[in-house]
């Protein structure tokens, strides 16, 4: 994949086919007028019609500035996003959720305030705002464990979007291949003394589909013991 923009956003979706329309044309006019930005959906192994009106969105929209890429077989969140990042070639990565629960407005008004810097090694991220208080506390309790057991604090672990230099991300191995994608990233910036900057984005609510990550109460509990096994140095990548 030969893009030349500065930077691509990859946007995994998983049987995510009520939300295709509204998620395409968000960020088709998230990106009127900017060349810089290029978003890659992910097909990440859908069962169901995704992968169909993804292309048949683009299609009809015909903006230069999207595309997307094919996994044949859903491996974990992470493992569509870094199979898509490894064939692209763009300087800059972004990724993050298709479940319209962040902004693509606000995302790009992020995404633009890191080029401004982007000669500056470090990384962006999101910082939740307006949860709900049993999801804060879940997202304190494991900013506490990551401190307990790996000294150091990780401020709201899964929060969108992340932006990166790929020589960040080609200096950090051994990724997972599940939603511990954005923990291993945190974690490894920590490590590495490489600075993030966090900037606030609201959370808007779900209005299709099933969480696939921590949304309800079993998911956080799930990503929560992956999390902690993460953590302690007892998780399998792959």
């Amino acid at each position: 994949m030969n893009n030349n923009h500065d930077i691509t956003i990859f946007i995994p979706c998983f049987n995510e086919e009520k939300n295709i329309s509204d998620l395409v044309n968000s960020w088709s006019n998230a990106l009127d007028n900017k060349q810089n930005i290029f978003v890659l959906f992910i097909n990440n192994g859908s069962t169901d019609n995704t992968l169909e009106l993804i292309k048949n969105e683009i299609s009809v929209i015909d903006n230069k500035n999207l595309g997307y890429f094919h996994v044949q077989h859903n491996k974990g969140y992470g493992y569509g996003i870094l199979e898509a990042i490894n064939q692209d070639n763009n300087s800059h990565i972004c990724w993050t959720h298709a479940d319209l629960q962040f902004s693509a407005d606000e995302v790009v008004q992020i995404v633009e305030k890191y080029l401004e810097t982007k000669d500056k090694i470090k990384v962006y991220k999101g910082t939740r705002a307006s949860r709900f208080i049993i999801d804060v506390l879940f997202t304190k309790l494991m900013s506490l464990v990551g401190f307990i057991f790996k000294g150091y604090f990780l401020l709201d672990i899964n929060a969108q979007p992340k932006i990166l230099p790929r020589s960040v991300f080609v200096s950090i191995s051994e990724w997972p291949k599940d939603f511990l994608l954005d923990a291993h990233l945190l974690y490894e910036c920590k490590r590495n003394n490489i600075r993030i900057e966090s900037n606030k984005i609201n959370l808007l609510p779900r209005l299709h589909e099933d969480a696939k990550g921590g949304g309800s109460f079993k998911g956080k509990f799930n990503l929560s013991i992956s999390t902690l096994k993460y953590f302690l140095g007892n998780y399998a990548k792959y």
